[in-house]
């Protein structure tokens, strides 16, 4: 609708108008068109037009005769008012040799169109009137005279598009106009295709799959073409006609399978006999209503593979990649134009009155945060109650009453026998009462210290002022129980302030009303519209209540939005329809009408099942009859692709919209976040961290064959390692304390040569040598002093360090100085330039040049680097100072040889070179993916995939006929399972270790989840109980064992990042 609109007809506007009746000239000629109230009194009449064409139905005039003749003079009166603005218009404009004519502007355009449908709608309404006097022939025309009034009351409801025209406006640049519709359009379009390729693809996967789904058990001796209920099984069951044993059902109970020939408003519309009926069935099934009974009915008919691997695949490209590929679509739409605006206009301002308008005040003991005009003393209290109206005291004591009045409202127990109904006076009333009169002067008392103008200024205090008032009338006896009682439940809202996160998020979700309200009422309109077209078109049909009235009609359109029995509809009416064709048009339809809303109120009231949304398309489909239903089912799957994917859609990016913080926010949250797990990494995990409650036993050696001249004291072994080789001249001392005759003679380790020397090797030289010296040991001292800064290190920012809590206030104080404006991105200061070897300078001339992004990463890298560094160092100290760090089951030596041949086994993995080490450059390879998966993982776990996911397959043949107990060939995939991890586990614990070491196999979740399987597949082998009773220990071990497949997540890493990532998300989700 506003893709097409026209720009301007204005002469050097620059700006694109979507309110075609700002765009008129205030001529003398038209000057009582161009009025406010003229456009206002005909937005009331585009109004009363819906209300009329709604009433003017067979059902409604036969309850109500006199609304024959009230909406014949309503769309009389109508039609002159329309008609005179359509003249008006025309004498302007001109009709078409202008460039702003009448007939070139598509809003006039829609314009001219009603008009049509009115005068259309007049003149057949005064030729029923002849009809009805002229009673001889009433009988035959009457009917085909209701049948062209369908033709043109159909499209009058879309005259309500008039009322809100004015409020879809907005003014952008063609040019951004022009981008935004062209690359949306592109990705719609791609969008679209890939759905249409989808819903073809699988339409002709299910001619050729199934076919006719016709095949009954029925009694001998049934006729194809008429059967009865009685001549049906109990329940009716689909069946296979081969008689192969593993080829769907076979029918029991001397009943026989039939291929039933009764037409398809006898049997449905849902099957696979030929391509469009397959594609009308494929999109019911994508819409997960009653996808689960097609399966089954497939699987009875059929192979079951064929319905197990079409549905479920069918389900995960329809039903959530689509959807899902549609929601992004429009979400990237609101964000490119979110980003044209703020472009065009700046940043978003807040308004001050708003709770969001907050400032950071220190007072005296902690920073916290306050309100913009929080201080300003506009009451006439003194300023000590100025001063308790903000303390946490009050605001405490206050949320502490609400929560008394909603444990007092939730023991409220209602008891009609034993209580008599005037006895209402009882202790929760009266608690009632102290309550509110203590409410009563909570508002009082800050209207005292605010002013009435200040009390009023924010919506909050707006909010209590109407539960007092309510709640007062509340308390008076004779409305106690009474529907204002809601105002006392209303009170709980007030909660939300206890939690400043929820407060914040509500506020965000529900954050401004004009954007989710404006959401609200398009649908709302277009729901009414929906009905009203679905009213004018299917109110004729005799004996079909659905569409009779407007009120049916829009429960009826209601119940295809929210995917509950909506395809009953389309199917009642398409079985009253006899025309082929028409009922094509009907399933299209409400096939549109259900995608495009259903999903909107879903969102809203959170209807998430989609249960029986085809029950109302599959009975109008029925009562329009065999000809009809098409158009019927056409007409619903319309409705409901409109609904299910744009709306739905339009609701998610609204609150998207809303949940987008400031550049500045999320910049500040990304470093808080980066600063606490740089804190974390810095530490070493408990398992490791327990051997530094233990005293130090560093391993010493003494030189045995030195003269005996004088005593020598014992030296530590990794210190005597690099100054000689390890021969019979060192006796290696576990405990300083103990004597030497208990001491080992030899060490227990291969020797290890000296890499590099950790003495700084220099020559007495020139005045060059000397300064490149003294440069070394500086830059050295500025590295050591970084490192022992720690994670609480100050972040550099123009020369000088800030903390996180100053540079967030300077941001704020920033943000109040330009007046509350949202900056679009977070202007820092230029950082020290960062050089590659970790040089600091901040008195470089390259410092303003360069991007504050790039320094951020800097920052974030060299304390990732400190971090790594940090606990390096505290390993290196644990493995120098504890003989049983890093020795798996404290049995296997650090440098045995048996750990050396695990460890190359374990970390065997494919190396793939990018480059040539010779000249640097990247090695192009047409096999490049592949193989980057082969070094994806070691060769140790590619056979544990593979072992795994083979294992799995085969607990996939397991059925309670075909058990793994009795059959050799499954039991052949679990031993090789059991043997393979054990070996694997075997190997892993051999060279990592168990758990207190620091590679070792059980260091997160993953490694517990290892063993929990490894030690339930064990088990299970050993046990293999033959006999299985429900609820038994054997039941409860087999249940476990489905546990099997999670291995994967833990051996494939993409997987496990994305498990992980989830799972650190679920804090936030559940706060």
């Amino acid at each position: 609708m506003l893709v097409n609109r026209k720009t301007s007809f204005k002469d050097g506007m620059p700006m694109a108008d979507y309110g075609p009746d700002e765009n008129l000239n205030d001529n003398a000629d038209i000057e009582w068109v161009n009025k406010g109230w003229v456009r206002r009194l005909l937005r009331v009449c585009a109004f009363v037009s819906v209300v009329s064409v709604s009433m003017n139905t067979p059902k409604t005039f036969e309850k109500y005769p006199f609304l024959l003749y009230l909406t014949f003079t309503l769309d009389l009166l109508i039609m002159i008012l329309f008609t005179a603005e359509l003249v008006a218009k025309m004498h302007v404009r001109g009709v078409w040799k202008a460039e702003a004519s009448y007939l070139r502007d598509r809003w006039c355009q829609f314009d001219g169109v009603m008009v049509l449908c009115l005068w259309g709608s007049v003149i057949l309404q005064v030729l029923i009137f002849c009809l009805f006097v002229v009673s001889k022939f009433y009988n035959r025309f009457f009917i085909y005279v209701l049948k062209l009034v369908e033709l043109f009351a159909p499209p009058r409801p879309l005259i309500l598009v008039r009322v809100f025209r004015n409020f879809l406006k907005f003014q952008l640049p063609k040019n951004r106009i022009n981008s935004i519709f062209k690359r949306s359009s592109q990705q719609i379009y791609n969008v679209t295709i890939f759905f249409l390729f989808f819903m073809s693809l699988y339409g002709f996967l299910g001619v050729q799959f199934f076919g006719k789904l016709k095949h009954r058990c029925v009694r001998p001796g049934t006729q194809p073409d008429n059967v009865t209920l009685f001549d049906l099984a109990v329940p009716d069951t689909f069946c296979s006609p081969d008689d192969d044993p593993d080829s769907g059902y076979h029918c029991q109970n001397g009943m026989i399978c039939m291929e039933l020939t009764m037409s398809p408003e006898v049997m449905g519309f849902i099957g696979f006999d030929h391509l469009p009926t397959s594609v009308f069935t494929v999109y019911q099934a994508a819409s997960q209503e009653g996808w689960v009974f097609l399966m089954y009915n497939a699987i009875d008919s059929l192979q079951s593979w064929k319905a197990y691997l079409y549905f479920i695949s069918l389900i995960f490209f329809l039903a959530w990649l689509v959807k899902n590929v549609f929601i992004a679509v429009i979400i990237e739409t609101f964000a490119e134009i979110r980003v044209q605006f703020q472009q065009m206009w700046g940043s978003r301002g807040g308004k001050a009155e708003s709770d969001a308008s907050q400032v950071i005040q220190n007072d005296g003991g902690a920073w916290r945060l306050v309100m913009v005009d929080e201080n300003k003393t506009n009451g006439l209290a003194p300023p000590i109650f100025q001063r308790v109206l903000r303390s946490n005291f009050f605001h405490t004591f206050i949320l502490i009453m609400v929560l008394v009045d909603a444990i007092t409202a939730a023991s409220l127990r209602f008891d009609h026998y034993t209580k008599k109904p005037e006895d209402k006076l009882d202790g929760f009333y009266y608690a009632e009462v102290v309550l509110t009169v203590l409410f009563s002067l909570e508002a009082l008392f800050k209207i005292w210290c605010l002013g009435l103008r200040g009390y009023l200024k924010r919506s909050l205090h707006v909010f209590e002022l109407v539960l007092v008032f309510g709640t007062a009338l509340h308390i008076i006896p004779y409305f106690y129980r009474s529907p204002l009682t809601s105002f006392q439940v209303m009170r709980l809202f007030r909660l939300i302030k206890a939690s400043p996160m929820l407060e914040g998020f509500c506020f965000k979700i529900f954050g401004p009303p004009k954007k989710l309200g404006s959401l609200i009422l398009f649908t709302m309109c277009l729901l009414i519209i929906a009905s009203s077209i679905s009213l004018q078109l299917f109110c004729f049909i005799e004996d079909f209540d659905k569409f009779e009235t407007f009120d049916q009609a829009f429960k009826s359109m209601f119940q295809i939005m929210c995917s509950e029995g909506w395809i009953d509809v389309p199917n009642d009416l398409m079985n009253s329809l006899s025309d082929t064709s028409i009922q094509i048009l009907v399933a299209v339809y409400f096939i549109i009408f259900h995608l495009f809303v259903n999903v909107a109120f879903m969102s809203m009231f959170q209807i998430l099942t989609q249960k029986g949304w085809i029950e109302v398309m599959h009975v109008t489909m029925s009562e329009t009859g065999e000809k009809v239903a098409p158009f019927v089912a056409i007409y619903f799957i319309c409705y409901h692709l409109f609904v299910t994917l744009i709306v739905i859609s339009l609701f998610v990016a609204v609150i998207l919209d809303n949940l987008e913080l400031d550049e500045d926010i999320k910049k500040l949250k990304q470093l808080k976040l980066r600063e606490q797990s740089l804190e974390t990494q810095e530490m070493l995990p408990l398992r490791l961290r327990i051997f530094s409650k233990f005293p130090d036993h560093p391993q010493m050696v003494r030189l045995y064959k030195m003269p005996n001249d004088f005593e020598i004291s014992d030296i530590r072994e990794s210190f005597i390692r690099q100054f000689t080789g390890l021969d019979n001249s060192l006796n290696l001392v576990v405990d300083s304390q103990e004597q030497a005759e208990n001491v080992s003679p030899d060490l227990k380790s291969t020797y290890t040569k000296l890499i590099k020397s950790p003495m700084h090797e220099s020559r007495c030289g020139g005045a060059v040598e000397k300064k490149t010296a003294i440069t070394g040991i500086i830059r050295e001292a500025n590295q050591q002093k970084m490192i022992s800064g720690g994670s609480a290190q100050l972040v550099p920012v123009g020369g000088r360090t800030m903390s996180i809590l100053a540079h967030q206030h300077q941001i704020r104080m920033e943000r109040t100085t330009r007046g509350g404006s949202r900056p679009t991105s977070l202007k820092l200061k230029a950082h020290p330039n960062v050089k590659e070897n970790g040089d600091v300078n901040p008195h470089t001339s390259l410092m303003g040049a360069r991007r504050t992004d790039d320094f951020d990463i800097k920052d974030i890298q060299q304390k990732k680097q400190q971090a790594e560094q940090k606990r390096n160092q505290q390993e290196v100290d644990l493995r120098e100072n504890h003989p049983f760090f890093d020795t798996p089951l404290f049995l296997v030596g650090r440098e045995s040889k048996l750990r050396k041949i695990c460890e190359m086994i374990v970390n065997a993995k494919y190396n793939y070179v990018l480059r040539d080490p010779d000249t640097g450059k990247k090695i192009k390879s047409k096999y490049k993916q592949l193989h980057k998966l082969l070094g994806l993982v070691t060769y140790l776990d590619w056979v544990m995939i593979i072992v795994t996911i083979l294992s799995c397959i085969s607990m996939m043949f397991e059925t309670p006929r075909n058990r793994i107990m009795e059959n050799p060939v499954l039991q052949i995939a679990e031993y090789a399972f059991v043997v393979c991890m054990s070996i694997e586990m075997a190997l892993k614990i051999t060279s990592n270790g168990l758990l207190f070491t620091p590679k070792a196999v059980v260091n997160d979740f993953s490694g517990v989840l290892d063993l929990y399987i490894y030690g339930v597949s064990v088990v299970f082998m050993c046990w293999m109980p033959r006999s299985v009773e429900p609820h038994s220990r054997e039941q409860i071990l087999m249940i476990l064992r489905c546990c099997r497949p999670l291995r994967i997540y833990s051996l494939v890493p993409h997987m496990r990042r994305v498990v992980y990532e989830l799972v650190r998300g679920f804090k936030e989700i559940v706060l």
